[in-house]
């Protein structure tokens, strides 16, 4: 997941993240809010993925699929 972890620090994010990945042909979409928050964030992004839709947490500049 290294794309993902670039795009948040690319983005300066450093806090603790949650979110969605939906594959969509060579590129994703994103979906990712953080823990104290209600605001939801979509972006599409260059990640192709081998695997379908999946949850993941960002933290400490590691994305850890949950």
């Amino acid at each position: 997941m290294k794309v993902l972890e670039e795009y948040f620090r690319g983005k300066g994010i450093s806090n603790e993240q949650y979110g969605i990945v939906c594959p969509q042909g060579s590129r994703s979409e994103l979906r990712y809010w953080r823990k104290d928050t209600t605001a939801v964030v979509i972006d599409n992004i260059d990640l192709k993925c081998d695997q379908g839709m999946f949850c993941f947490r960002f933290c400490d500049g590691v994305v850890e699929v949950i």
